[in-house]
């Protein structure tokens, strides 16, 4: 690391090149609070916006050092032979340099812009191989910081080992959330970068139900957009066609329902059932008044929950063999339309990563995201 009174960062001391960070420490990962309409609670889980708007999220309350300061420039010495076999994104911005180009030094510059001053530091130690320098555990912002830069410079492989570590960190410090919120799209976007398979549908599955948005926030990690597209769709057809079901039932209890007990009694049973059905509407925010998509401020896991609260009436009839005792009649909304959204919302299932994978396997079997 670097001394407090330094605006270097030494990496590799016979390096031939040197790395310019400018304006380091941009706000990362800015999340706006979604509009919810459908629900009055709050994710725990989210930090507060003054948190997420620190330089760093798990300091101990020193003041940061001058060199530090987001409007001072952080220059690193690095070795071009350990980025270029590593990164080609680093290869292609070193291989185009000319030795003209050379300093009074005979070292190379290069520049980037408004990374985290640790993250780019423990990105260059693991490039450069000195793992004793890269700390073994890691928050779930820091993480995905290392995340965005690892996709960015495409150097995956480098960080396949040591991400296995922080990620068995993370996974018990910082578990996955159950809604959608700031720290669920970071978890996302670490799952997509380190191939998570199994914790990238989980991440997706989230985000499916759980998003009030029809535009997912990105927040500028990098997720592709092939993702969250497929996402935004696949949340609006679901709330579509519970929406659709619902009114499907209406017009089959105005019309042509035949009651599963007596078809004798269809007509009394479509009538209350349709008048129960009519009369709880309102408790379903998406049919009173109708909404239309990307339907805005509503999740798919709320409305589902909203349907599943209808009540079915109960009312009694009695049968031809003993008059004397009623029988409660048993045709409800269970077996009608809280059945079949409940089918909508069982296929409503998270993204397969390989789906998104477009890029081969390497030689040593690491299968790599194209950027």
């Amino acid at each position: 690391m670097a001394s407090s009174q330094s605006s270097h960062v030494i990496i590799d001391p016979t390096g031939d090149s040197l790395i310019t960070l400018e304006s380091p420490g941009r706000v990362f990962a800015l999340w706006m609070e979604p509009l919810d309409t459908s629900s009055d609670s709050e994710d725990v889980g989210t930090e507060d916006l003054t948190e997420e708007l620190d330089y760093e999220d798990h300091s101990d309350g020193e003041e940061l050092p001058n060199w530090m300061s987001p409007s001072l420039p952080i220059i690193y010495q690095v070795s071009s032979a350990h980025l270029i076999t590593a990164s080609p994104k680093f290869g292609s911005e070193l291989l185009s340099l000319r030795d003209s180009q050379k300093d009074s030094n005979s070292l190379y510059h290069i520049k980037c812009l408004g990374w985290d001053p640790e993250a780019f530091e423990i990105l260059l130690n693991t490039l450069h191989t000195r793992y004793r320098r890269v700390p073994k555990q890691l928050s779930l912002e820091m993480l995905t910081k290392i995340a965005v830069m690892v996709d960015y410079y495409e150097c995956w492989e480098a960080f396949e080992l040591i991400s296995q570590t922080w990620i068995r960190h993370i996974r018990v410090c910082h578990p996955m959330p159950q809604t959608y919120s700031r720290d669920l799209m970071l978890w996302m976007l670490v799952t997509w970068v380190f191939k998570l398979p199994k914790e990238f549908t989980r991440a997706t599955a989230v985000v499916l139900r759980q998003c009030t948005e029809s535009r997912i926030q990105d927040m500028g990690l990098g997720i592709p957009p092939s993702i969250l597209r497929m996402l935004e769709a696949r949340r609006s057809e679901a709330i579509e066609q519970i929406i659709e079901t619902f009114n499907s039932w209406i017009d089959e209890f105005s019309d042509t329902y035949t009651c599963q007990v007596d078809a004798d009694l269809s007509f009394e049973c479509s009538s209350i059932l349709l008048g129960a059905l009519m009369k709880q509407m309102r408790n379903v925010d998406v049919l009173s008044p109708q909404v239309v998509a990307p339907f805005d401020g509503f999740s798919l896991e709320k409305v589902h929950e909203n349907i599943k609260a209808i009540q079915s009436p109960i009312w009694e009839t009695y049968d031809g063999v003993n008059e004397l005792y009623p029988i409660k009649h048993a045709c409800g909304f269970q077996g009608t339309i809280i059945r079949d959204v409940g089918h909508i919302v069982a296929r409503a299932k998270g993204l397969v990563l390989n789906d998104f994978l477009d890029c081969s396997e390497n030689m040593e079997g690491l299968s790599l995201d194209c950027p």
